[in-house]
């Protein structure tokens, strides 16, 4: 058997950390459950995403990350119970989906939200997300069930543009991957269903400046406040992690190191490079201790403070939060201001040309779902799909700026 199983659907898809856990704000539990609500659409996986062996409560555990451990022993207890091989989704007559296949999706979400949500939520979050996970299993299952049956042939090119579009640059070549059990076997069945999904999104009418304007003003309309531009910055950081009740002798060590990573950035020492090799954070290996962009009230108030009054491309003083010891470098500060629809025009085009493709691909879904046979066998998820927390009083609700298809 292939080492490697196919998974269409990206389980990291439904919730997203939008900043590392080492300087920003846990996100209300409300808002993580909102933001699995929101990914409704099944997307194909990452190659990355459909090789990634299926984390489990148990790994999840030996994480170095305190919330995460106490989550996988919150897991530990129903994963238990539900750890056979009961069929929980039959299709077209046939055992599809099991209640462990579940359970591990849905602990795998949890787990991807261990630093959003306080523990006492997760008796209320995990219904939710549990019937969104038999949504995405049933339409991977009816997904895999065509492209096997597709014998259509993938060339070298096609592989090879795969992988370059799905890997980033630090992932291993080609040549290593293919030497992988299992690897071409799961590339070509991506390859095949990135052709059959973009051939249900292909000939869509674009997006025109009028319809964007229009979409622009009614946002305006309906919420006058999210014209309002925030004051944003884009910064990197470098974190050397000691905990705020630390010895002091650890302390001093942190303070010594992160005072020596200055010095060397102070020299002209390569920001992204000595990130990758001292920051604490997982900003640090994988984007170079870049945080993105943000606004206020995102990160922890040290943090944010220094980043925000810490003038662009200046290496900063060492900052200290409940995290360890920080050294900022912010190469963006944007004031706040008005939002003009020339400035996010691209932006809401492309939102939108999203918006079509993804009630393309979901419409292909519902068809194949209406014409399948599916017997649910399970009865302990919610009864209807997750929805996101009530809106508050129009004078209440004003978004900082404007809506996620605009940014």
């Amino acid at each position: 058997m292939s080492r490697f199983s196919l998974s269409f659907l990206s389980a990291t898809t439904l919730v997203c950390a939008t900043f590392c856990a080492s300087c920003s704000k846990a996100a209300p539990a409300e808002e993580a459950a909102a933001a699995a609500a929101t990914n409704e659409t099944p997307v194909a996986a990452s190659i990355a995403e459909v090789l990634a062996e299926p984390a489990t409560a148990a790994a999840a555990a030996t994480n170095e990350t305190p919330v995460a451990a106490s989550i996988a022993e919150v897991l530990a207890e129903p994963a238990a119970a539900a750890s056979t091989n009961a069929i929980a989704v039959r299709i077209n007559g046939k055992d599809a989906i099991t209640v462990a296949q579940i359970d591990e999706f849905v602990g795998r979400q949890l787990m991807a939200m261990a630093n959003q949500i306080d523990l006492q939520d997760i008796p209320a979050i995990r219904p939710q997300i549990r019937e969104r996970a038999i949504t995405f299993l049933i339409n991977d299952y009816l997904l895999n069930d065509i492209i096997s049956k597709d014998t259509s042939p993938v060339s070298e090119e096609d592989r090879r543009n795969l992988v370059a579009t799905r890997f980033g640059p630090d992932a291993p070549s080609y040549e290593e991957l293919s030497k992988q059990e299992g690897f071409l076997e799961v590339l070509d069945k991506n390859v095949r269903l990135e052709r059959l999904l973009t051939s249900k999104t292909n000939g869509l009418p674009a997006v025109t400046d009028a319809e964007a304007k229009e979409r622009f003003d009614l946002v305006i309309q309906q919420n006058p406040e999210a014209a309002k531009r925030p004051e944003l910055v884009t910064a990197s950081h470098i974190l050397v992690r000691v905990d705020k009740d630390a010895p002091e002798a650890d302390v001093k060590a942190a303070q010594e190191k992160i005072t020596k990573i200055r010095e060397e950035l102070l020299a002209g020492g390569d920001f992204a490079k000595l990130a990758a090799e001292h920051s604490d954070c997982p900003s640090g290996k994988g984007a170079g201790g870049s945080l993105g962009e943000f606004g206020r009230g995102r990160m922890v108030k040290e943090f944010e403070d220094a980043a925000f009054t810490q003038e662009v491309d200046v290496i900063g003083e060492p900052v200290r939060t409940d995290f360890g010891f920080h050294i900022i470098k912010v190469t963006q500060h944007t004031p706040a201001g008005e939002t003009k629809f020339e400035d996010v025009r691209d932006s809401i085009v492309y939102g939108m040309t999203q918006e079509r493709a993804m009630e393309a691909v979901q419409n292909y879904f519902d068809s194949l779902r209406n014409d399948a046979k599916v017997e649910i066998l399970i009865d302990d998820v919610v009864s209807a799909p997750v929805s996101a927390a009530p809106a508050a009083p129009a004078e209440e609700s004003a978004p900082e700026a404007l809506p996620a298809w605009a940014e």
